[in-house]
């Protein structure tokens, strides 16, 4: 069995984030992390804009550390590609496969995964959501060959990609089931001249009106509105959310709820075992309640 003082699980800016905490108070502890993607931690953000733009763009443009720098650090092991499938609260292990490992501390940063809409369609080749570097490689090259890419969702992925598939001259259709844009982040006024900014550099906008389903054989060819109206396209990027990355977590008995519930100091229902970022709910220091944060800045500071 691996052992290590602290085993973080997830591979993105939370995971990296926690060993610089770690290395404040604790210089020589073992860690072990473990990623499911074959890179290092990366920044996310980039993603709907600079990395999207730029054709060739190597990945370690996004990478949260320089090059070489989990190797180099005493102490740290980074596990990539490398999916634990159970963990054991009661043990404090947690399971790829057959290789188990344990830790005197465990740390859930397992982020989430991009909500998906239930219409019919939804898996259509040419419906795609962007979450990984992967992700945005693919969805980069289809959209230079396309006519025009219809945008699921007003949010930020939404209108951050607009503003990114506008700049390399691909037409962008923004579908928006609510009233107005950004409607959970801005007051009206500031919704209003955001979709008036964009507009006037060519972005369309179709709100108020949901997907119904997506068509066509094997690969996509039209979204149809609950209105009735239908917007031929052969490529749609849902924008919608996050599904907290939780059923880690549920499956071991911690508590969950919409995200792992976590004290204020991040610690789970079970000592020693403890989750931040993006699939934490944790105590709002403001109105008291449990709340969770998709954010970079979040991710970072949690």
């Amino acid at each position: 069995m691996r052992e290590f003082d602290y085993v973080i699980v997830g591979g993105g800016l939370a995971a990296a984030s926690a060993v610089d905490g770690i290395r404040e108070v604790d210089p020589t502890g073992s860690i072990g992390i473990f990623a499911d993607e074959p890179d290092p931690p990366y920044h996310r953000p980039p993603l709907s804009k600079e990395y999207f733009q730029a054709q060739d763009a190597p990945r370690e443009l996004l990478h949260v550390k320089p090059s070489g720098w989990f190797e180099d650090q005493s102490g740290l092991t980074l596990f990539t590609d490398t999916r634990i499938d159970r963990i054991d609260p009661a043990e404090l292990t947690v399971h790829d496969g057959d290789e188990a490992t344990r830790g005197r501390r465990i740390l859930l940063v397992t982020g989430g995964t991009p909500r998906t809409l239930h219409v019919p369609g939804a898996r259509l080749d040419g419906v795609a959501t962007l979450r990984t570097a992967g992700d945005a490689e693919t969805l980069r090259e289809a959209s230079r060959h396309a006519t025009r890419v219809v945008l699921v969702g007003a949010g930020f992925i939404g209108m951050e990609l607009a503003s990114t598939l506008q700049k390399i001259e691909v037409e962008a259709l923004v579908v928006e089931a609510g009233p107005r844009v950004w409607a959970s982040v801005f007051p009206e006024a500031v919704s209003t001249f955001i979709r008036r900014y964009f507009e006037e550099r060519g972005v369309r906008f179709m709100v108020g009106s949901a997907v119904e389903a997506f068509e066509g054989s094997d690969h996509l060819t039209r979204v149809v509105l609950e209105s009735g109206e239908e917007i031929a396209t052969g490529l749609a990027i849902v924008g919608v959310g996050l599904e907290p990355a939780d059923q880690l977590a549920a499956d071991a008995g911690l508590a969950v709820k919409d995200g792992i519930v976590v004290d204020v100091f991040g610690e789970t229902t079970t000592a020693h075992v403890y989750a931040a970022g993006d699939v934490a709910r944790y105590p709002d220091p403001v109105f008291g309640e449990l709340t969770r944060t998709e954010h970079w800045d979040h991710a970072k500071a949690h």
